[in-house]
C-alpha cells in the first residue's frame, strides 16, 4: 500500500476505535493480516498492533473460508 503498510493500517484502525466515542459500544473490527512475510518479527509486530489472524501468501480459498466463518451469524456456502 503506498501510505501506509498493514501494520501501520492495523494500528491506525485500533486507535481510531479505542479514541472515537461512536465505538464505544461496538465490537472491534476484525482483522486478518494477509502478506508475503513469512518473518517471526513480521507476525509478533502485526499481534502487537492487534491483528486477529495472520496468514501467509499463497493462502487457500478453504483456510479463509474456515477463518471468518464463526464472525458471520449465518449460514453461507463456498463452493
Amino acid at each position: 500500500m503506498p501510505e501506509c503498510d498493514g501494520i501501520q493500517a492495523t494500528e491506525r484502525i485500533r486507535h481510531i476505535e479505542a479514541n472515537a466515542s461512536v465505538f464505544s459500544n461496538r465490537q472491534s473490527a476484525v482483522i486478518f493480516m494477509i502478506t508475503g512475510q513469512d518473518s517471526a518479527e513480521d507476525r509478533q509486530r502485526s499481534e502487537a498492533a492487534g491483528c486477529d489472524a495472520y496468514y501467509v501468501k499463497p493462502v487457500g480459498i478453504k483456510a479463509l473460508d474456515q477463518a471468518i466463518k464463526p464472525y458471520f451469524k449465518t449460514p453461507y456456502l463456498v463452493p
